[in-house]
C-alpha cells in the first residue's frame, strides 16, 4: 500500500491570505482596516474636500473578497461603500449614499448584498 502524503502548503494557502466565506458577513478584522477603505474611497474619489472628515461608522464587514464599510462624512450623509480585493489593493466598486449599483446586486456575495439592503 502506497504512503500516504500531505501536500505542502504554499505561502499564499495562509489563513490571512484567503477570502472570506461567501456564505455569511464576518468583521474583517484588519483585513482590511478602516483606514484602507477611507484611502481607498480618497483615491477613488478626488473630489471630496481635503478637509472632509472621513470616520468609519460600520465595519469593515467581510464576504469573500467583498467589502462592506459605512463611513461618516462631516457635515454630510453617510457614505456606504463596497469595495474588494486585497487590503493594500482595494477596488472601490460604488461609494455613495445607495450602494446597490448593478455590478454590485450582480457580483457581490448574497450575504454582503443583505447587510447593506439591496
Amino acid at each position: 500500500m502506497p504512503a500516504r502524503t500531505t501536500p505542502a502548503r504554499s505561502a499564499s494557502s495562509s489563513p490571512s491570505q484567503q477570502p472570506f466565506s461567501e456564505a455569511y458577513v464576518s468583521q474583517c478584522n484588519g483585513r482590511p482596516s478602516g483606514d484602507q477603505v477611507i484611502a481607498a474611497v480618497r483615491r477613488a474619489r478626488p473630489n471630496l474636500p481635503a478637509g472632509a472628515g472621513l470616520t468609519v461608522k460600520t465595519g469593515p464587514l467581510c464576504a469573500g473578497v467583498w467589502q462592506y464599510t459605512v463611513l461618516t462624512v462631516t457635515g454630510s450623509e453617510p457614505l456606504q461603500v463596497m469595495s474588494k480585493g486585497a487590503p493594500a489593493a482595494l477596488t472601490v466598486v460604488t461609494v455613495g449614499t445607495d450602494p446597490c449599483t448593478v455590478e454590485v446586486r450582480a457580483t457581490a456575495p448574497p450575504a454582503l448584498l443583505s447587510t447593506a439592503n439591496c
